[in-house]
């Protein structure tokens, strides 16, 4: 008759139960890489570009004419001051007054806050208009209040909960994408274009 110490059947247990928590915390890390992968390969939406407003169109080169999600259309500056490239995350930040409707900030890069710099700068009096899609969703005029030590920026709404939530989801992941970054640790040289690059 085999003897074991009174403590086998209880370490035994135990051991039995961290090698089950190890193989579920293995599949649970598999799981997040494959959601993390599929996200990252799928088709690209929610995109975001920031544009100076053009309230007299004039058929120049410079001018695009884009449509809205309310109908009708608009016309902004072609060269937009921000885009997805450089928005590393988007959060909405409901409002207090109006449920279930959001304003966004917005995490940006390096490159991303001068350029808010420039476009705060640029003082359009006409606004500025938030593209998704290359649609118009949103027209504002930006705080006045800017904390040039902040990674990030606020964009006042209404944006509603289904636009909010897609920004959300997809800034992180759009961010990537468009640097052509396989990896959420690594950060790209440089990101987008400079809005005031002087003519070729």
């Amino acid at each position: 008759m085999k003897c074991f110490p009174v403590g086998f059947p209880a370490a035994f247990l135990l051991c039995c139960l961290l090698m089950a928590s190890c193989v579920t915390q293995a599949e649970r890390e598999q799981q997040e890489k494959a959601a993390f992968e599929e996200e990252l390969s799928a088709q690209i939406s929610g995109v975001v570009s920031i544009h100076s407003i053009i309230r007299f169109a004039s058929n120049s080169e410079k001018e695009l004419s884009v449509p809205s999600f309310y109908h009708g259309r608009i016309t902004v500056d072609r060269l937009p001051w921000l885009t997805s490239k450089d928005i590393r995350d988007i959060v909405p930040l409901e409002r207090p007054a109006q449920k279930n409707t959001f304003d966004i900030q917005i995490v940006l890069t390096k490159h991303g806050h001068e350029q808010w710099g420039k476009l705060l700068a640029a003082d359009n009096e006409d606004g500025f208009a938030v593209l998704i899609d290359g649609m118009l969703y949103q027209t504002f005029h930006p705080r006045r209040f800017y904390n040039p030590r902040s990674d990030s920026i606020v964009i006042d709404g209404p944006f509603d909960d289904v636009v909010a939530a897609l920004l959300r989801k997809r800034a992180p992941f759009n961010y990537l994408k468009l640097n052509g970054i396989r990896s959420p640790d690594k950060t790209p040289a440089g990101n987008g274009a400079d809005r005031t690059r002087p003519k070729q």
